[in-house]
């Protein structure tokens, strides 16, 4: 089931139908395990990729191989002061371009948001 899953995952990846890995995922696989941290996170990256942020961000478990997807939707959120301590919990020496690229980002859109209207942060 989970094989099928990531297949349409990638066919949904090319042709834009995020929506029905989501709808496949509710209404299959969760039914049948609804703790599937595999599953879970095909249904957060179908989200993501649907802009749904709030959505995503719950399904991405608690775990160091999320860290990067759970950081990126709290940087979409601006919730930047969780994203930061997210990705301070990240030692310097394990951080990938990636996880480096997205706290620069957050550190900039902070620095915007306090030299704009929001003075004072």
């Amino acid at each position: 089931m989970l094989t099928q899953l990531r297949v349409r995952e990638r066919c949904a990846a090319r042709s834009s139908e995020h929506e029905v890995v989501c709808c496949c995922v509710d209404h299959a696989v969760l039914k049948a395990a609804p703790n599937d941290a595999d599953v879970l996170k095909i249904k957060g990256v179908a989200l993501l990729k649907q802009s749904d942020f709030a959505g995503a961000l719950p399904c991405f478990a608690d775990s160091p191989s999320t860290v990067l997807e759970r950081a990126y939707c709290l940087y979409k959120l601006a919730k930047y002061p969780e994203c930061l301590a997210l990705l301070s919990t990240v030692p310097a020496a394990s951080k990938t371009v990636g996880l480096s690229h997205l706290e620069a980002q957050v550190v900039r859109s902070v620095a915007v948001v306090c030299s704009g209207p929001l003075r004072g942060c």
